[in-house]
């Protein structure tokens, strides 16, 4: 658990429940769908997303280094 990010539905529209960032593996998508923001990250659970990504050990190196760089 110590890899998965709780976000409240009430802090963001998209969600119609309390629900989990999974940062244990990466998933590929396409430049187009970051153009839809709905309710961008708030600055808390960027940081506690960046620690589950830190602590992954699943993700590579390279990959933590782009994401904890951002």
């Amino acid at each position: 658990m110590v890899c998965q990010v709780g976000i409240k539905a009430a802090n963001y529209r998209c969600l119609s429940h309390d629900s989990y960032v999974d940062c244990t593996r990466l998933y590929l998508f396409e430049d187009s769908e970051l153009t839809d923001i709905r309710d961008p990250i708030d600055k808390q659970t960027k940081t506690e997303i960046k620690d589950a990504v830190a602590v992954s050990k699943t993700i590579i190196l390279r990959h933590k280094k782009l994401i904890l760089a951002s």
